[in-house]
């Protein structure tokens, strides 16, 4: 057990792509809103400016009761309880928060990783009040190397509603980043209000990853085979399944084992020679049999 233990503590330090939303706080349920939308707050995990602020779905109390995106919009877009807003008399507004992917850095520059950027952009009926989600891929010297931007929307695709409109885009991360900055900024053109909405919020990155390949055999036996994405040396993969672990250090880099559930879920993760410098990808696959 201690040697198990001991491998999987190497593998977890290798170098590795980060899985999974990288964003902190993505959808402003952490910490308490602004009942009436008016005031500031606390957003954990965010740097503010100007009177950016989190408000609640059907919310929009005294003084003023501002008008906000009913409950059904949230239920529509899966939003919570909260979005996030521009805020009351804010000008230009603004949220930031700065993710480090230093641990990516082989892969990075080696040209194998893109990111994905993503959110609901909402407004105000017809206002036009712009929204913006930059996300800045900052090198070590903290000099931005290359930016993604999604946004705004118009007054017209939200059919001139209080309706969030899905944007994403995609760009490839630049050699030499180590760290990446997303930021929300909201822009008051008319009223008293910043209407620029924002909610679920996601930056995720797509590097390397094993193939696994699946073969039924009869009594019940399955063999997975790992192959490594062109480019990459192969060292070793640890394939996981049914609570059992098992390393090949040989390719072609493979697995047998007694499927005891219809559809065993295989994960693995493939130490591999990137560049100068060793790193881990992972792979996963669902197990079909007749």
């Amino acid at each position: 057990m201690l040697a198990v233990a001991v491998a999987a503590a190497a593998l977890a330090a290798l170098p590795a792509v980060p899985q999974g939303n990288l964003i902190r706080n993505p959808g402003a349920e952490a910490g308490q809103p602004s009942q009436s939308g008016e005031t500031t707050v606390p957003i954990p995990d965010w740097t503010t400016t100007s009177a950016f602020t989190v408000a609640p779905y059907g919310g929009g109390g005294a003084p003023d009761f501002f008008t906000f995106p009913p409950l059904s919009e949230s239920q529509r877009i899966g939003g919570g309880k909260n979005f996030f807003a521009g805020g009351f008399k804010a000008g230009t507004s603004t949220a930031s928060q700065t993710i480090a992917v230093a641990a990516a850095a082989p892969f990075i520059d080696q040209h194998l990783v893109a990111a994905s950027l993503g959110a609901w952009l909402g407004g105000y009926l017809s206002e036009p009040d712009p929204g913006t989600v930059t996300a800045e891929f900052v090198g070590g010297s903290g000099a931005t190397l290359s930016s993604l931007a999604i946004g705004p929307v118009t007054p017209e695709e939200r059919d001139r509603d209080l309706k969030f409109v899905q944007k994403a885009g995609v760009a490839d991360v630049p050699t030499g980043t180590r760290a990446i900055r997303v930021t929300m900024t909201g822009v008051q053109v008319d009223g008293t209000y910043d209407d620029a909405y924002f909610d679920n919020l996601s930056l995720v990155l797509d590097g390397p990853s094993l193939v696994l390949r699946s073969r039924c055999l009869p009594h019940k036996r399955v063999t997975v085979t790992a192959a490594v994405p062109a480019g990459l040396k192969g060292r070793s993969v640890t394939f996981h399944v049914g609570g059992r672990s098992s390393t090949d250090r040989r390719a072609p880099f493979t697995t047998v084992f007694l499927r005891r559930t219809k559809a065993p879920v295989v994960t693995a993760t493939g130490v591999v020679t990137v560049g100068l410098a060793r790193g881990s990808i992972p792979g996963r696959l669902v197990v079909r049999c007749p």
